[in-house]
């Protein structure tokens, strides 16, 4: 199944780049409107400010990177029924389980 959903991936990660980086552009010209992003090598721009433009761009990149693919994670569970992502480990299920046999436990034994 994950060998055809990887088509998929690999155009909601060309879609995240493409809107990240559109998104990044209207947020910067909030910023300075007279410049685009500075070059982190430009000579004429300061540190702060070409470090805060990197900052800002990554930011930027990982948030729409993260929607993207928590979108495209949701369309694929409303297709398929087939739920993306890391299973959780038996260890975690026990322990859940275990907590919620405590809390049943207690709710039966308060008056």
């Amino acid at each position: 199944m994950r060998l055809v959903l990887k088509p998929f991936a690999i155009v909601l990660g060309a879609l995240a780049g493409v809107l990240s980086r559109r998104l990044f552009a209207i947020i910067w010209s909030w910023i300075d409107p007279q410049e685009d992003p500075p070059s982190p090598t430009a000579a004429d721009v300061t540190v702060a400010k070409a470090v805060g433009a990197a900052a800002l761009q990554g930011a930027v990149f990982a948030a729409t990177s993260a929607a993207v693919d928590r979108a495209g994670a949701r369309g694929v569970w409303n297709l398929t029924g087939v739920r993306l992502g890391p299973k959780s480990s038996r260890a975690q299920r026990k322990a859940a389980k275990a907590a919620a046999n405590t809390e049943i436990q207690r709710e039966q034994t308060q008056p």
